[in-house]
């Protein structure tokens, strides 16, 4: 239950908390409408239900802060005056597969063949990835972002496909948000050796199961909390520059057994 005088809403607040729900479900209750500040949508079609929460506005909304559904949905249009797209907002459905953009919208656009069903969504200059979507329907092993700055939260979150195993950013890749791969569990490669980055984020690859070794950028100060929680790593090398790991970072890594320093001074 939100409360009316609610103003503000943070990037990824409902990942992971209104998976697959009912859609005769009262998953979010606005208390009294006095704020106008935000809406709850549901659309039904052919028996395939979605829930956006949105702002509230005259006509089309222009933010999408979550999206959810139910467990037969597998594509979604985003509208030519959707403005702002929080990180983690597509992460709630486990089955999407499929991201469609308007060709008017002039904030976001879509990548990705329709014959295999894997769709990158981006900023419209393609330097922010926001979610990359896929499943066993693609033929390729490998996926590359050579212009990607940013990569969002939770943007792999629903990456399930079995066929792409590796995925690579080149040295333009200056921030990857808290939990970028979490649940990427088919990936056995996710190459950020070439990166500018200084931190590993909090839960960015936590629970990446087929993740045996990474290749850590040399300019990384910073491990973030459950950073690799239960990932597949079997042993890390730990750049020069590191100055700090978080609680949890490599917990649950059952198969770890070699952890080396690159500077023993």
């Amino acid at each position: 239950s939100l409360p009316e005088n609610l103003t503000t809403m943070g990037h990824y607040v409902f990942v992971g908390t209104f998976t697959d729900t009912q859609p005769s479900a009262q998953e979010i209750i606005f208390r009294g409408q006095s704020s106008r500040v935000f809406q709850y949508l549901p659309t039904e079609k052919d028996g395939k239900w979605t829930k956006l929460l949105t702002d509230y506005t005259v006509g089309d909304p222009t933010t999408i802060y979550a999206l959810m559904g139910s467990s037969t949905i597998n594509t979604f249009t985003i509208s030519k005056k959707i403005t702002t797209i929080y990180e983690g907002a597509f992460s709630g459905i486990k089955t999407l597969n499929r991201l469609a953009v308007n060709t008017e919208n002039k904030y976001f656009k879509a990548e990705g063949d329709i014959d295999d069903y894997c769709t990158r969504l981006y900023s419209k200059d393609g330097t922010k990835l926001y979610a990359v979507l896929a499943n066993d329907n693609v033929d390729y092993e490998k996926l590359s972002f050579p212009n990607v700055t940013v990569v969002g939260a939770y943007a792999f979150c629903n990456f399930k496909d079995a066929s792409v195993k590796t995925v690579e950013f080149s040295m333009k890749l200056v921030e990857m948000h808290e939990g970028a791969f979490a649940g990427a569990e088919n990936l056995t490669n996710i190459d950020i050796s070439k990166s500018a980055l200084t931190e590993i984020a909090s839960n960015t690859f936590r629970n990446c199961k087929s993740l045996s070794d990474i290749a850590l950028p040399s300019k990384i100060r910073y491990i973030g909390k459950n950073a690799f929680f239960a990932s597949g790593l079997t042993s890390v090398e730990l750049p020069d520059l590191l100055f700090e790991i978080s609680d949890g970072a490599f917990a649950g890594c059952e198969k770890i057994t070699s952890v080396y320093l690159s500077n023993t001074d």
